[in-house]
């Protein structure tokens, strides 16, 4: 994020965004905001869900970068 956004921390675009903007899925309905809930819940497969559409966002970021 720093080097995309030239270490300039008014130019930061959350990976949700980023993804979007360049036709990756982004988050598909959950946030980090709601893992806390859905913790309590019992929802391990959700958190488990969203930690991977995550990282899958942040690899496809960085190819079309790189």
């Amino acid at each position: 994020m720093d080097l995309i956004s030239g270490y300039q921390p008014k130019a930061f675009a959350p990976l949700d965004e980023i993804a979007t903007l360049l036709g990756f899925p982004g988050k598909m309905g959950m946030s980090g905001a709601k893992a806390w809930e859905q913790y309590q819940a019992g929802e391990l497969k959700s958190i488990r869900d969203y930690c991977e559409t995550d990282v899958l966002n942040t690899f496809c970021v960085y190819l079309r970068f790189e």
